[in-house]
């Protein structure tokens, strides 16, 4: 009995010996071995374990200094140390159950992964209590080619980790904590479940601060907007909630960026920043990729537009693709909202490139199914107010959108170098107010604009054609009212819509048209002025040989008084004018008349000079027998004797005629005559209320012999 006793004594002493030696000394070198093994065939790289060491005890494990370089020699993992409590029960349970696992200062690269076997593998049985990582750190950094292009890298530090209850069971998630440092300034933080195997994830995260920039290189990734934008700064923040299953990640939340600054990769010029970007009820998913944000707030953002010289947003490139793409592949975001931006575009279609500053931007910007709306109000050049509505289809061009807009208080030499290249002229000042309104009608557009300008000023033509064809001073001066106003609506005719069709190209088209119609018919404008349908208002009628003026005359100078009291930039010139033939030949009758009345009257010389003459009267007859016996030659009173055998009042008729025909008339007379009539316009101008100073007398000049029945007296505009 007591030897079967000794026996069994000794043989636990072996097996706790042995055993002992083996969980202390064999059970470390062979896990070890195949802890290397695995690894080593798993990555590819070497690997390296300085020291593992086992508590058969206590069931406990730890692991000091553990190491994995890729197949190319470069880092991929690292471990400063491990600790893991094994359950006994993990050997009827056929997996591991683990109640506490820590990894102390784990450290990952995850540039390269090595390549997983190929081949199915079976879902490993474990359950863990507790995994903990402390201190740990991974790093990643994408694969770009591109020299130009800094590699991207995420370096998470500080990792603090830690997991409850992580089963192998999908049904039973484990709960988790985390918080690490990213690229050594921004923070992240998250709580929630998570299944490794297949891996799912139901979590809250929360960061703060990271720096957009460092991940720059990611951006070609993400579209055409990336092959020429530079992230150069942004700080991102926010709140999310992420959801993943079977390779489909779901988030949802609000997220921000600070100090967001976008340059151009080509030359590095500022093209987007932004002080804050506020994103509310964020939605991104894959599988197909969408995101959305049912509000984006701006606060203090600038764009910077370049207009080509063909008339082409040269950012349109990557603007585009955020408004034309496939409604999958676009970022959807009903509404964005901004305040205190700013946009500057330069215009390079001008000789020389011109910037355009706008400021102290406030609006909105809504989008519904396919359409944007857009509101706008803001500051032109440091001065100008300005307000813009519209209802813009981008994919549809011009055929579907409409535009309104309308600027207050801007100093009219803004628009100064685009005047110079449509005119020749630049401006000097000016307060203006504009208004347009763009609305498309079935396949054509019509553009409505109502301009006005307070003291506006032209700057002196340049050496332009242009300069010399279009006479800008004149339209001007026709168009500004007694307040040193300008109103003007530009007539733009309807055009077809296509895609080369520019709303600006043609309004400077209708303007050049405005300016030539209006100063090559003055008179026409200043008649409508007062709305009067009078044609020819430069025209004055006289009848011939006389200089008072008739009552259709009078009224014509009755209307130009009235416009001219509108247009105070505007004089007259009265250019004197009489007819070779016809005033001649009144002049010669007056003459005449007056010569018969004289040998006739017995009173006061002209007392009978303006009546009509009595060809039956004796002593008319006498007069005349005795003129023509003196004036007329002896064949001309031979053909009248012939044409009149019965000399009764007829022949002596044609004998006052035949007298007035040999009359001679001096070219002093009908200067004189020309003068007057200038002069009794004048005078009439002056009683309608025009001012003296603002008239002019002409030259006098004759007409061709055109035995008209009237005479016209032309009149000039002049400026002043």
């Amino acid at each position: 009995m007591r030897r079967s006793v000794r026996v069994t004594v000794s043989i636990v002493i072996i097996a706790g010996i042995l055993y002992t030696l083996a969980g202390f000394l064999l059970v470390p070198w062979l896990l070890k071995r195949q802890i290397i093994d695995v690894l080593s065939k798993r990555t590819g790289g070497e690997v390296s374990l300085v020291q593992l060491g086992v508590n058969p005890f206590l069931f406990n494990a730890e692991l000091e200094q553990l190491s994995i370089n890729t197949p190319d020699h470069k880092p991929f993992f690292t471990l400063a140390g491990a600790q893991a409590r094994v359950d006994i029960a993990s050997l009827w349970r056929r997996g591991w159950i683990i109640p506490e696992l820590i990894l102390d200062t784990p450290r990952l690269w995850t540039t390269a992964l090595p390549a997983a076997p190929a081949g199915s593998r079976s879902t490993p049985v474990f359950s863990i209590g507790h995994l903990q990582i402390k201190r740990g750190q991974l790093q990643w950094s994408d694969s770009v080619t591109d020299a130009a292009v800094p590699r991207a890298i995420v370096d998470l530090t500080d990792i603090e980790f830690a997991v409850k209850n992580l089963e192998s069971d999908p049904l039973k998630p484990g709960q988790f904590t985390f918080a690490a440092v990213v690229n050594r300034s921004g923070r992240v933080k998250s709580t929630g479940s998570l299944n490794p195997f297949p891996v799912s994830l139901d979590a809250v995260v929360e960061f703060d601060g990271l720096n957009l920039a460092e991940l720059d290189s990611l951006m070609p990734a993400g579209g055409d907007s990336g092959q020429y934008l530079k992230i150069l700064s942004a700080r991102l923040s926010g709140n999310l909630k992420v959801l993943f299953d079977h390779g489909r990640i779901s988030v949802r939340g609000q997220a921000g960026l600070d100090q967001l600054e976008l340059v151009d990769r080509s030359n590095h010029a500022a093209v987007f920043s932004a002080a804050k970007v506020l994103a509310t009820e964020l939605t991104i998913q894959s599988s197909p990729f969408r995101a959305s944000a049912e509000l984006i707030q701006l606060d203090r953002p600038y764009l910077r537009l370049t207009r080509d010289t063909d008339g082409v947003l040269r950012e349109g490139h990557w603007l585009r693709p955020l408004f034309d793409g496939p409604a999958g592949n676009r970022p959807s975001t009903p509404r964005i909202e901004f305040q205190q931006g700013s946009l500057d575009l330069t215009d390079q279609g001008l000789a020389t490139p011109y910037l355009i500053k706008t400021d102290r931007l406030a609006g909105s910007i809504s989008r519904q199914d396919s359409s944007t709306t857009v509101t706008i109000e803001g500051r032109v050049m440091g001065g100008g107010t300005s307000v813009l509505n519209a209802h813009w289809i981008p994919t549809d061009s011009y055929g579907q959108s409409s535009l309104e807009t309308s600027i207050g208080n801007l100093d009219a030499s803004v628009l100064s170098p685009y005047l110079a290249a449509l005119t020749g002229r630049g401006i000097v000042a000016g307060q203006m107010d504009l208004r347009f309104d763009y609305r498309p009608a079935g396949q054509q557009f019509v553009l409505k604009n109502e301009i006005s300008v307070l003291g506006f000023q032209l700057d002196e033509p340049i050496t332009s054609p242009l300069a010399d064809e279009l006479p800008l001073d004149m339209a001007v001066a026709l168009l500004r009212d007694g307040n040193d106003r300008i109103n003007i609506s530009i007539p733009v005719p309807r055009g077809r819509l296509d895609g080369n069709m520019q709303p600006g190209n043609l309004v400077g088209k209708g303007f050049v048209n405005l300016v030539q119609s209006i100063s090559n018919a003055p008179f026409r404008t200043l008649g409508k002025l007062v709305g009067a349908s009078t044609p020819r208002l430069e025209r004055v009628v006289f009848m011939p040989g006389g200089a008072a003026l008739p009552n259709a005359s009078a009224r014509k100078l009755a209307i130009l008084a009235a416009a001219l009291e509108q247009r105070p930039g505007l004089g007259l010139k009265v250019n004197g004018r009489f007819d070779a033939s016809a005033d001649r030949q009144a002049l010669a009758r007056k003459q005449v008349g007056l010569h018969v009345a004289l040998a006739t009257s017995a009173g006061p010389p002209g007392r009978n000079a303006g009546s009509a003459i009595d060809f039956d009267d004796s002593k008319v007859i006498s007069v005349l027998d005795e003129f023509a016996g003196e004036r007329l030659s002896a064949a001309e009173l031979a053909a009248l004797q012939a044409n009149h055998p019965q000399r009764g009042s007829a022949y002596y008729s044609a004998v006052f005629d035949a007298l007035v025909k040999n009359e001679d008339v001096s070219a002093t007379a009908l200067r004189s005559l020309a003068r007057y009539r200038a002069q009794t316009i004048i005078d009439q101008l002056t009683t309608e209320g025009v001012d003296r100073a603002r008239l002019q007398i002409g030259s006098e000049a004759g007409t061709a012999r055109t035995h008209a029945r009237v005479v016209f007296v032309e009149l000039d505009i002049v400026l002043l």
